[in-house]
C-alpha cells in the first residue's frame, strides 16, 4: 500500500482526504482482479452509464419481442387465437421465474458481473436465433395462399422456441443482478454515496421505461409494417449494444465477492436450531458463536449485529457442551454463525414488506387486464380515428417518465428538510406513499366505472356489453396517477430489497421482488374470479322444445299487414330471453319470449327488445303497412302509443339504450321515403308522436335502417342499392357505398355484428357485403346462386347466414328438393360456403341467431317460424 499522498483523491464535495482508509472503498468491494479498488477511480457515477444503458437496451430488446409476439404467432406462425396467447403467457410466466436460477448462481459463486455478462450472451443468442426464423424461408412457414394457411413444421418450431427460450434464460440471470449491481457501484460506508445509490435506483427504472416505451411504438410499427426479420434484429441489434456497453465498463466497477449458496446457509440454520431445540438460549447474546476476524464466515459480507426476534432460530447459533469440549466448530448444520442466523432473520421479517409487493402488483396487473375492458366499453373515437384501448398504457409509461426526475431533483430535496432523511423518505415511506397512490388510481377507475354503468343503466345498457358514449381519455387519470404509484412503490421497493438484505443475498433478494410481479397476477386472477362469482349474470335463450314448426301468435290491435308481428306468411325475425342472478342467487326472470311475423308483402323487420334490468318492463315496436308503428309493454300485451305517418311503415330500431327509435316509411301517393327518428318516453302517458329529425332524399324503397356506433350515425339501404350513413343528430350524409364495389340490385336486408363494428347487407343481386360501421369500407363478399332475402351473422364463431329464394309466384314443389330454400352457412373470413340447413319450403325472408350463438331461428313465405339448435360437431367445424 502506497503513501497517503499516492492515494490521496478529490472526491465531488472537493475535500482532500487525509485517512488512508478513505481511500479504499469500505464494504468489501474488489475490481475485476478481486483488489481493492480505489473510490476516485472506480464505481460512483463514473460507472452507471455503463449499466444503465445496458438495462435500456435489454428492456428495449425484451419489450421489442413481447410486446408483439402474439401477433407473430398468429399471422406468421399461424398458430390459433388460444394456441398464441398459451404460448405467450407460458413464456412471460417463465420470464419471471428463471430470475431464481440467475439469483442463486450469482449469490452462490459466480458473482454478479460474470452473471450478467454470461447470461447476457445467452439472451443474444437467443435473439439471433430468434431473428434467422423469422427472416430465413427455410425457417417459417410459407406465406398463405387464400384460405390457406401451411403450419409449420416441428423443425421451424424448433427454431423459434429455442431462440424463444433462451431469451427467457437470459434475462433470468440479467433481471436480479443488474440493479443490485448498479447499487454495488456506491460504497454503503459513504454517507454522500449512499445519497446518489437511492438516485440509482430513480434513474435505473426512468431507463426501464425509455426502452419499453421504444419497443411499445417504433418497433411494433416496424414489425407490422416493414418486416419480422427486420422488426427481432433491431432489438437483437441492441441487445449487441447493451453486453458492448457493459463489458465497456468493466475497468470501472466495483465488485462483491460471492458468499456462497443461501439456500445452502438457511437450510443450515433451519437444522442446526431444529437439533439444539432443548438447549436455552442465553441471556448474553456475546455467548453465541461467531468468528473472532474482523471479517464474516461468509465471503463478500459483513458481519450482522445480533437482534431479539425470533429466538428459536438463535439456537442455531448456541454452543454445546460437547462443541466446547471439542472445540469443533466446522461443522455449519449443527454449528451456525450469529450473521448466518441473522440473514435468515431478516429474511423473515422482511416477509410482510414483500408481500404487500404482491398487492400492489395486483394493481399494476389492471392496466393490462380491467383498465382495456373498462376502455373497450367506452367511446375510442376521435373524428373517424379509433383508440385502441391497450394504447393507453403509454400515458403509465410518459408518467414515470415524467414523475423519476421531478421525484429526483424536486420531491427529495423539498422532503430532506422536513424529515432530515438523506433520500427524502425512508424506503417503507416511500412505498407506502405509492401504495397510497395506487388506492388513487383504483379510486378513479371506479369513479369513472360508477359514471359509464350509469350512463349504461340510463340508456338501458346494464349488464351489456355495449360500448356507451363516454370518452376513453377518462381514463387517463388513472394510468397517471399508477405511474407515479410506480415511482414510489417499484423503486422503493429494488432500495429496500438492495438495503435491508444481506449483503450475500442481494441477488436473490431482488429475484424474491421480481417474484411479486407473478404472484400479483395470480392474485388479481383469484380476486376477479371471486367477484364473477359473487357477481354473474346469465344469458338464456327461450325455445320451443320438441318441434321445430311453430307458427307465430298474434299481437292484437292492428288492422292492416303487420311487419313483423301480426298476421301473415312472412316471418321476419324472433326475440331472446335474458336472465339475471342477483348475488343473492335467486333468479329473476323477464317473463317474455318473443316472435315476429309478417304479411303477404315483404314490410320489414318488426320489433326490438331490450330489458334495461330486472323488473323493468320491456317494450316491443311494430311497424305496418296501415301507416303506422305502435309501441307494446311485451309483459303484458298492452299497447302503449301509435305513430301514425302518411305511408306505409317499413321497418324499426331501438336505438342503444331504448331511448330513440329509427322508423323507414314507405314512398306512397306522392310521399317520398322517408327516416324517422322518435324519441321515447320513460312514462307512455308523456309519449309524443313528433318527430326529433326526419331524413329524405333516397329514391325508391328504404328497407331498413339501424343504428350506428354509439347512437351517433344512422345506416339505411333499400331498393336505389346504395348503403348510406347519416348523422343522427343533423341528418347530414356521410358516406355512401362505392358503386363499384357496392350491389348492383336492390338491398333487402341489414344487420349488425353483436359489438357493432361491422354490418351485412343482404341483396337481390344473389350477394351479401360485410362492410365497416365507421369507414363503410367493404369487407367481404359472399356470393351465392338465389336472391338473398335475409342475414344474420353468429355472436360466436366467424359465420354468416344468408337466406332467400326466388318470388312467390316461381316458388315451385320441386324448388324445395333442390335446396333452393336452405339457410347457407358461410365463413366470415375465408368467404366459402361451409353448409345449409334446410327446412322451408318457401323463400326465406327472416333469420335471427340466438345471442349466444349455440341456434337460430328462420322464417319463411311457407308461414313457419323454425328454430334450429346445432349438435356439438357444428363447434368443431374447419375448413
Amino acid at each position: 500500500m502506497g503513501s497517503v499522498e499516492e492515494h490521496s483523491s478529490l472526491l465531488e464535495d472537493g475535500l482532500i482526504q487525509q485517512d488512508e482508509s478513505n481511500v479504499y472503498t469500505g464494504d468489501g468491494s474488489v475490481d475485476i482482479n478481486g483488489n481493492p479498488v480505489l473510490k476516485q477511480k472506480t464505481g460512483n457515477w463514473k460507472a452507471c452509464p455503463f449499466i444503465l444503458g445496458t438495462e435500456c437496451c435489454e428492456r428495449l430488446a425484451y419489450y421489442g419481442i413481447a410486446t408483439n409476439l402474439v401477433t407473430y404467432l398468429t399471422k406468421k406462425l399461424h398458430e390459433g387465437n388460444v394456441s398464441a396467447a398459451r404460448n405467450v403467457t407460458t413464456w412471460s410466466g417463465t420470464c419471471y421465474l428463471t430470475p431464481l436460477i440467475g439469483a442463486v448462481l450469482a449469490d452462490t459463486c459466480w458473482g454478479r458481473y460474470w452473471t450478467i455478462a454470461t447470461f447476457s450472451s445467452i439472451y443474444f443468442i437467443g435473439m439471433c436465433a430468434l431473428t434467422l426464423s423469422a427472416s430465413i424461408p427455410a425457417l417459417k412457414p410459407a406465406e398463405c395462399v387464400g384460405s390457406l394457411c401451411p403450419p409449420a413444421t416441428p423443425a421451424q418450431y424448433a427454431v423459434f422456441f429455442f431462440g424463444l427460450y433462451l431469451i427467457a434464460l437470459g434475462t433470468g440471470g440479467i433481471k436480479p443482478c443488474v440493479s443490485s449491481f448498479g447499487a454495488d457501484q456506491f460504497d454503503d460506508t459513504d454517507p454522500k454515496e449512499r445519497v446518489k445509490k437511492g438516485s440509482f435506483f430513480n434513474w435505473f427504472y426512468f431507463s426501464i421505461n425509455i426502452g419499453a416505451l421504444v419497443s411499445s411504438s417504433f418497433l411494433v410499427y416496424i414489425q407490422d409494417n416493414a418486416g419480422w426479420g427486420l422488426g427481432f434484429g433491431i432489438p437483437a441489434l441492441f441487445m449487441g449494444i447493451a453486453i458492448l456497453s457493459f463489458f465497456s465498463g468493466t475497468p470501472l466497477y466495483r465488485f462483491q465477492r460471492p458468499g456462497g449458496s443461501p439456500i445452502t446457509r438457511m437450510c443450515q440454520v433451519l437444522v442446526a436450531s431444529f437439533h439444539k431445540w432443548n438447549l436455552e438460549v442465553p441471556l448474553d447474546s456475546s455467548l453465541l458463536y461467531e468468528t473472532q476476524d474482523k471479517h464474516s464466515a461468509i465471503e463478500g459480507s459483513r458481519k450482522l449485529e445480533h437482534s431479539d426476534e425470533l429466538k428459536c432460530l438463535d439456537k442455531a447459533a448456541v454452543l454445546s457442551e460437547a462443541e466446547m469440549k471439542s472445540e469443533d466448530f466446522h461443522n455449519p448444520w449443527r454449528l451456525c454463525t450469529v450473521t448466518q442466523v441473522e440473514e435468515l432473520k431478516i429474511l423473515i421479517r422482511m416477509f410482510p414488506i414483500w408481500a404487500t409487493g404482491i398487492v400492489f402488483s395486483a394493481v399494476y396487473a389492471q392496466m393490462s387486464t380491467m383498465f382495456v375492458e373498462q376502455g373497450m366499453l367506452m367511446d375510442t373515437t376521435i373524428g373517424s380515428f379509433t383508440i385502441p384501448p391497450a394504447s393507453l398504457s403509454s400515458f403509465d409509461v410518459v408518467s414515470v417518465i415524467c414523475w423519476v426526475p421531478i421525484y429526483d431533483r424536486i420531491v427529495v430535496p423539498i422532503a430532506r428538510k422536513f424529515t432530515g432523511k438523506e433520500r427524502g423518505f425512508s424506503d417503507l415511506q416511500r412505498m407506502g406513499i405509492g401504495l397510497f397512490i395506487s388506492v388513487l388510481s383504483m379510486t378513479a377507475a371506479a369513479l369513472v366505472e360508477i359514471k359509464r354503468l350509469q350512463l349504461a343503466k340510463e340508456l338501458g345498457l346494464a349488464g351489456e356489453a355495449v360500448a356507451v358514449p363516454l370518452s376513453i381519455f377518462w381514463q387517463i387519470p388513472q394510468y397517471m396517477l399508477v405511474g407515479a404509484s410506480e415511482v414510489f412503490t417499484f423503486i422503493g421497493q429494488m432500495e429496500f430489497f438492495y438495503e435491508e438484505s444481506p449483503d450475500a443475498m442481494r441477488s436473490l433478494c431482488s429475484a424474491l421482488s421480481l417474484l411479486t410481479t407473478s404472484l400479483g397476477n395470480y392474485l388479481s386472477s383469484f380476486i376477479l374470479t371471486m367477484l364473477a362469482s359473487a357477481f354473474s349474470t346469465c344469458w338464456s335463450m327461450f325455445s320451443v322444445r320438441g318441434n321445430t314448426r311453430r307458427r307465430p301468435p298474434k299481437v292484437p290491435g292492428r288492422d292492416g299487414p303487420v311487419a313483423g308481428c301480426g298476421k301473415g306468411k312472412e316471418i321476419s325475425c324472433f326475440l331472446v330471453l335474458k336472465i339475471i342472478i342477483p348475488p343473492s342467487g335467486s333468479p329473476k326472470t323477464a317473463s317474455v319470449w318473443a316472435h315476429t311475423v309478417a304479411t303477404t308483402e315483404p314490410f320489414g323487420v318488426a320489433m326490438l327488445i331490450i330489458i334495461n334490468n330486472v323488473g323493468d318492463s320491456m317494450l316491443l315496436i311494430t311497424a305496418s303497412a296501415d301507416q303506422s308503428v305502435k309501441l307494446w309493454n311485451v309483459q303484458t300485451g298492452a299497447q302503449l302509443y301509435t305513430f301514425s305517418f302518411n305511408s306505409p311503415a317499413r321497418s324499426v330500431d331501438f336505438s342503444v339504450g331504448d331511448k330513440l327509435a329509427v322508423i323507414t316509411t314507405d314512398p306512397f301517393m306522392g310521399v317520398t321515403s322517408a327516416i324517422n327518428v322518435k324519441s321515447i318516453a320513460d312514462d307512455p302517458s308523456q309519449q309524443s308522436g313528433e318527430s326529433v329529425l326526419t331524413i329524405t332524399g333516397p329514391t325508391g324503397r328504404i328497407n331498413r335502417a339501424v343504428w350506428g356506433s354509439l347512437n351517433k350515425t344512422i345506416i339505411s339501404a333499400g331498393e336505389d342499392s346504395v348503403v348510406r350513413i347519416w348523422d343522427s343528430e343533423t341528418g347530414k350524409l356521410l358516406k355512401e357505398s362505392d358503386p363499384e364495389v357496392g350491389h348492383k340490385k336492390p338491398i333487402t336486408s341489414l344487420t349488425k355484428s353483436a359489438d357493432g363494428s361491422h354490418f351485412l347487407t343482404g341483396s337481390l343481386d344473389k350477394s351479401a357485403k360485410l362492410w365497416d360501421t365507421r369507414t363503410l369500407t367493404l369487407i367481404k363478399t359472399y356470393a351465392t346462386e338465389r336472391p338473398v332475402n335475409a342475414v344474420t351473422m353468429s355472436p360466436l364463431l366467424d359465420h354468416v347466414v344468408l337466406g332467400g329464394g326466388q318470388d312467390a309466384s316461381s316458388v315451385t314443389t320441386t324448388d324445395h328438393r333442390a335446396g333452393k330454400f336452405e339457410a347457407k352457412f358461410y365463413d366470415k373470413v375465408l368467404q366459402e360456403e361451409i353448409g345449409g340447413v334446410k327446412g322451408h319450403f318457401g323463400p326465406i325472408n327472416a333469420l335471427a341467431f340466438n345471442p349466444d350463438g349455440k341456434s337460430f331461428s328462420s322464417g319463411g313465405e311457407d308461414g313457419y317460424v323454425r328454430l334450429h339448435h346445432f349438435d356439438p360437431d357444428y363447434f368443431n367445424i374447419k375448413i
